[in-house]
């Protein structure tokens, strides 16, 4: 599930159970044939550490509208860059990946990165609204919400409504920027915390377990702001730089 922040602007702590070219080649001449020892001078074929090595430069290269990923299948670093990234910025990157740039594959993205993430149901702290992701309980039998971090940043308590009327509890946990992990306890007793997920079609789903995604894996997430959608992993451990 991803998480939605908007400016009306979400690692958990502890442990808890999941409730919830080709080209074709007509003909050569004598005169093209390389000299000898020429195939030391052909680019170095990706490799898994050459593409970490990349990502550790685009990262340095601190380039906003961007995002990236090891590409396992074919260890090549994925950068994906939205409408602000100029040309400029994309040979920038490049630059900045020197002897490992060979290893980067650029793909343009439609619109502009932002701390948006969609989650589920809504949730509001402050002057702004986040999705929960989904709820959680300790060993202890207490109840959380495990939402976004960007959301908790500053751990701010959270209500059911923008009027803040009912409140839901505390931030606990909150990690933002570098991952974006949140945790809210349940304070309020007479509020309902069901493992479950809105579909947004008058049902919703239970969650019994949890376990780390993998490449291909169909995956769906919920939210407040655009409801369910669904799609396939294509790379884990992204990062994105929103500037």
């Amino acid at each position: 599930m991803r998480n939605t922040r908007t400016t009306l602007r979400s690692r958990p702590r502890g442990r808890v159970r999941l409730i919830g070219v080709t080209c074709g080649l007509a003909a050569v001449s004598a005169l093209a044939v390389p000299a000898a020892g020429a195939a030391t001078d052909a680019p170095a074929a990706p490799t898994a550490v050459r593409a970490a090595t990349a990502g550790d430069a685009v990262r340095s290269a601190n380039v906003p509208g961007t995002a990236w990923y090891v590409d396992q299948a074919t260890n090549t670093l994925v950068v994906t860059a939205d409408s602000t990234v100029s040309r400029a910025e994309i040979s920038r990157l490049r630059r900045a990946a020197g002897a490992h740039a060979g290893a980067i594959r650029v793909e343009r993205t439609p619109g502009t990165f932002n701390k948006l993430i969609a989650g589920g149901d809504a949730i509001y702290a402050g002057d702004w609204r986040c999705s929960a992701g989904f709820n959680a309980r300790n060993a202890k039998g207490e109840y959380f919400i495990v939402t976004a971090g960007h959301c908790t940043d500053g751990k701010p308590p959270w209500y059911t409504t923008s009027n803040h009327r009912t409140k839901i509890g505390e931030t606990v946990g909150s990690s933002f920027p570098g991952n974006d992990y949140g945790l809210i306890r349940y304070d309020n007793r007479s509020l309902k915390h069901p493992g479950t997920v809105n579909l947004y079609n008058g049902s919703s789903r239970d969650i019994k377990k949890a376990a780390n995604a993998t490449v291909g894996q169909k995956v769906q997430r919920s939210g407040s702001t655009t409801g369910l959608r669904g799609g396939k992993v294509t790379g884990l451990n992204a990062t994105v730089n929103y500037g």
